[in-house]
């Protein structure tokens, strides 16, 4: 590496510190295309500067640098509790950080691709029920996950994944092996093995969620749902979920039984958080807990608490993929067509919503934005994870709570590089006089 990339490598690696010295995540640089989602920043940025794209010399890279201290300075001004949460973030994403010397101390990575984006998506969705928790009334929040009383009455009991995973068992003793098994399966990427057990697996799976325990998603408004058909406690009562939800805990359970599954969103959903509506109780705007006046103007008006009436927006769907080969199998790099090696890593899916099992063909007839790329296994922690802020924002955002919605958007800035946030947030502070 030349004397002045390694200058700007050093640069960037004593900000990183500073990154971590704080609690924070660093996954990229804002508003560009510089976004880890490998989740292993140092190893990312030394590949860059070994394989520089075309036309970013030293001098971008430097500017760069100053951005990312930028994005340092605005994610430091979050109050003390929202700092905190990102602590937990910055740990959740280290320990899915794929660096080779880690492997051993990352039980997470030890995981194949699917089982990894369904860990992390389990993971990253308790953290963030347990996170709203905290900011909300306990007892109040005890209550909404609890679910409807008349549901306890007559629906099913509520069972953690690990019970429902038992339960699938129990249904299916010929079909699903014993859990030392299942855990060897899984670790050995054995999930896309013999194509006809794994149909039947998946179509056990859905029997017993989507039929007898009943999971399904029904259209709700978050303004009298609360946040309950997003969370993930440890014990389910509800089964009416969000889409994200219920792509999570089927990928849970699959995971569970050793059947790999790949959560993913059906269609676009990056822009959520900026398309929301408020709720109709509107609400003071938070002045105090987010820079409104760096915000994009339309999204500024929205978090305000301006209230806007009209319908809830519709919950983005979501599907799980099976994948399609077993491991040996020829690669997806030797088809002819980009479509076609996208389409090939996977045979059949799943809809989180209703359970129907669909193969790739009608899959992508139903759902013509499901475009994965290639590297969708490596992507799909972080993507996931973006998605869960995106919802929460948008939840609090409809029931008009701006302080709450103050605090996920930092969450959102933290995780999400490309947030269109950032690009008026480090504009103002451009124009900023230097101190001193």
């Amino acid at each position: 590496m030349p004397r002045a990339d390694q200058r700007l490598y050093t640069a960037l690696l004593r900000l990183t510190r500073r990154f971590r010295a704080a609690g924070l995540p660093v996954l990229g640089i804002a508003g560009t295309d510089a976004v880890c989602y490998s989740l292993d920043w140092p190893g990312a940025v030394r590949q860059q500067l070994q394989h520089p794209p075309l036309g970013i010399g030293l001098a971008e890279g430097f500017k760069l640098l100053a951005r990312l201290e930028q994005q340092l300075e605005t994610l430091m001004q979050a109050e003390e509790h929202t700092r905190e949460a990102l602590a937990e973030w910055a740990a959740l994403t280290d320990s899915f950080n794929p660096r080779p010397q880690r492997l051993s101390s990352r039980p997470n990575n030890l995981l194949p691709p699917a089982a990894r984006a369904a860990a992390a998506a389990e993971q990253g969705l308790a953290l963030l029920t347990r996170q709203a928790q905290q900011l909300t009334d306990p007892l109040l929040l005890d209550l909404e996950l609890a679910g409807p009383s008349e549901d306890a009455e007559d629906g099913p009991a509520a069972l953690s994944l690990d019970e429902l995973a038992a339960a699938v068992q129990q249904q299916y003793p010929d079909l699903f092996v014993s859990q030392q098994q299942q855990t060897a399966a899984v670790a050995a990427d054995e999930g896309a093995g013999d194509r006809d057990l794994r149909l039947q697996q998946l179509a056990a799976l859905q029997n017993e969620l989507y039929s007898h325990q009943r999971f399904k998603y029904e259209p709700f408004e978050w303004v009298y749902e609360g946040l309950q058909p997003l969370l993930l406690p440890q014990q389910l009562q509800r089964r009416k979920l969000a889409p994200l939800t219920l792509a999570v805990v089927a990928a849970g359970v699959g995971r569970r039984l050793g059947l790999s599954l790949l959560p993913a969103p059906a269609e676009g959903g990056e822009g959520i958080a900026a398309t929301v509506e408020e709720g109709v109780g509107g609400g003071p705007a938070a002045q105090g807990l987010v820079p409104l006046d760096k915000l994009r103007p339309d999204v500024a008006q929205r978090y305000a608490g301006r209230a806007q009436g009209g319908m809830a927006p519709a919950a983005g769907p979501w599907v799980l993929l099976l994948p399609a080969a077993a491991p040996g199998a020829p690669s997806d790099s030797s088809s002819s067509s980009g479509s076609s090696r996208r389409w090939q890593q996977w045979s059949h899916a799943i809809d989180a919503c209703t359970g129907e099992v669909m193969d790739a063909a009608a899959a992508q007839q139903r759902y013509p934005d499901l475009h994965l790329t290639s590297d969708w296994q490596l992507r799909s922690p972080l993507v996931g994870w973006q998605h869960m802020v995106r919802t929460i924002i948008q939840a609090h955002q409809r029931r008009g709570e701006s302080d709450l919605v103050a605090h996920w958007v930092y969450v959102l800035l933290a995780l999400d590089p490309q947030a269109a946030e950032w690009g008026h947030m480090l504009h103002d502070s451009s124009h900023t006089a230097p101190a001193g």
